[in-house]
């Protein structure tokens, strides 16, 4: 019961924005590190944007904005082929 048929599989997509002081490739890492601690089912992960701050005319951070795509748990008691709740005998 709410097992997701083979091949079948629903995603979801959420943003999360990263910094580092280190570079984009740190600012990343971060961010993935951060995610895996909250997140379940994590498949991949998207870069949508690189911005810097600066400061005193130097950069001071690196930032990106990460797309992170992650697999839907199944439901409990439902039929994933129909989406129909399942009813107990």
């Amino acid at each position: 019961m709410g097992e997701m048929p083979p091949g079948k599989n629903v995603a979801a997509v959420t943003h999360i924005i990263a910094e580092s002081p280190d570079g984009f490739g740190d600012a990343v890492r971060v961010g993935f590190a951060r995610a895996t601690k909250t997140l379940r089912g994590i498949t991949g992960m998207r870069v949508i944007e690189q911005r810097v701050s600066v400061r005193d005319n130097k950069i001071a951070t690196y930032r990106v904005k990460l797309e992170v795509i992650l697999l839907l748990e199944p439901k409990a008691g439902v039929n994933f082929s129909t989406g129909d709740e399942l009813k107990e005998d």
